[in-house]
């Protein structure tokens, strides 16, 4: 115990964050102002907005200086704030309603323009120039008939960095590579080292690193806002033929550019030894005495508008509500989403890569991407009093990025379901209890022995139930 006590030091770390928010929006009918088809005036909304945000983030001494073992280095404080200016508004403009083929046709647009600012409030911290950024979406509407409606809409959408994103601090990390100018017989030769800065004395003498090495990953002052633009086109069904039934279907492609993110360390490695990414040598920082990329250097992992994204697909809904008299009212409700492309290309001139129904690397954050996937849910209520509700969640098959042979443990995560039970009983006027069980078969989540970005382990927890069957209960007393 005495020399477990000698190493075991415990640390803190404590985060603040505190938001300040003020506006005003007024809505209403623009006088007589109206299509000579429509009923309907012109409907306006106006609005102002003011938001301030306030990260600090404040290690103990014993992260600051880099004093736990495994961590790579220290641990540095944030302290940042920014503030957010905005004026917005919303257009509905009826054309045409009550009309042959036309019960309604209609406009609808939005615009926000936004002022961002920030201020680094460490002393000597880098500060960032702030921005202006233009979101908007136009749209139509068009019913044929009181059953049927079509709908489309084009969307601009911006995603303003972060304070994190701008200001995280320099942070030493680990990932699992080798240098390929490591030891007394480098793998890459003498001049493709010297191309990621290694002394040509130094050749063959790097020490071996294990498999692990250095990266130096931090926030950019310099990043701009990341860019979408999301086509939808598609219709709503509510058959009069059939009461309580509502059907949906929506057709939509969207691409981002400028997404921030970090070149990962090995493609700066590879890009710069192979020759393909010259401009990544620059971000290899070795050790001038040993050459080394762990001890004394590093890889530059800084945030960048470096990367693109594009995803098309299609959503699904159903709802159906009835009843059977006596015996209470149903409700079955669906949502249902099938990708039919999912591609990102993770800098300038790498390849377009498709990651649709796979997991792992250093895609999408390594999480699962199925092809499809739903959740469906069968409710029954009774009197306004007792009701019970039957989930199934469905997850489609995914199998492991890159060259590893799918015949291995762990390569191929076959689909998953997960049913759900749960109810709900108002006792009296002021009791209501609450009662379920998520995973009712108790399904052990998939399993993979390929390391999962380092951190998660052998399962994706945010995507699989990993502790299997969950009961829960509760109840709700008003006074």
């Amino acid at each position: 115990p005495d020399a477990l006590a000698a190493i075991l030091v415990p640390t803190s770390s404590e985060g603040e964050v505190n938001q300040l928010v003020f506006g005003a929006s007024t809505q209403g009918e623009v006088g007589q102002m109206q299509s000579p088809w429509a009923d309907a005036a012109i409907n306006l909304l106006v609005g102002v907005e003011y938001r301030r945000d306030r990260l600090l983030d404040s290690p103990d001494d014993v992260l600051f200086a880099g004093g736990t073992t495994g961590a790579g280095g220290p641990t540095n404080p944030v302290d940042a704030s920014s503030d957010v200016f905005e004026v917005f508004g919303e257009a509905h403009i009826p054309l045409i309603q009550n009309q042959p083929f036309f019960e309604n046709l209609s406009l609808s647009g939005q615009l926000r323009l936004s002022d961002y600012s920030y201020d680094n409030n460490l002393e000597g911290g880098d500060q960032s120039d702030g921005f202006n950024t233009t979101a908007f979406s136009i749209g139509s509407s068009w019913s044929p008939h009181d059953d049927i409606r079509i709908r489309g809409q084009f969307q601009r959408a911006v995603r303003a960095p972060n304070i994190f994103d701008l200001f995280a601090p320099a942070s030493p990390e680990l990932f699992f590579d080798s240098d390929p100018c490591s030891g007394s017989s480098p793998i890459a030769s003498e001049r493709q080292c010297e191309l990621t800065g290694l002394a040509p004395e130094l050749f063959g003498l790097v020490p071996s690193d294990a498999g692990q090495l250095l990266q130096e990953t931090s926030g950019n002052t310099n990043l701009q806002p990341e860019r979408s633009d999301t086509f939808t086109i598609g219709f709503l069904v509510t058959p009069s033929a059939i009461e309580g039934l509502t059907l949906a279907v929506d057709y939509y492609d969207i691409s981002i550019d400028d997404f921030i993110s970090e070149i990962s360390s090995p493609s700066v490695i590879d890009g710069c030894i192979d020759g393909t990414q010259p401009e990544f040598c620059s971000f290899i920082n070795r050790n001038p005495n040993s050459g080394a990329l762990n001890v004394g250097g590093s890889v530059d992992a800084a945030l960048l508008n470096i990367a693109e994204r594009e995803t098309r697909g299609f959503d699904f809904a159903l709802n159906y509500d009835f009843g059977l008299g006596r015996w209470g009212e149903y409700n079955f409700n669906y949502l249902g989403n099938l990708v039919t492309a999912l591609e990102q290309t993770n800098f300038p001139g790498a390849p377009v890569t498709d990651v649709l129904g796979i997991f792992g690397g250093s895609n999408f954050t390594s999480q699962p991407n199925p092809a499809y996937r739903h959740s469906a849910n069968l409710g029954w209520s009774f009197n306004n009093r007792f009701g019970l509700n039957l989930g199934w969640r469905y997850f489609g098959n995914t199998q492991i990025d890159g060259d590893i042979p799918l015949g291995q443990f762990g390569s191929v995560f076959d689909p998953e379901s997960y049913i759900d039970l749960s109810g709900q009983w108002a006792v009296t006027e002021k009791v209501e209890l609450r009662f379920g069980i998520n995973n009712v078969f108790d399904n052990d989540p998939p399993l993979t022995s390929f390391l999962i970005d380092g951190v998660n382990g052998n399962t994706f927890p945010s995507t699989f139930d990993a502790f299997g069957r969950y009961i829960f209960f509760g109840g709700k007393l008003k006074l």
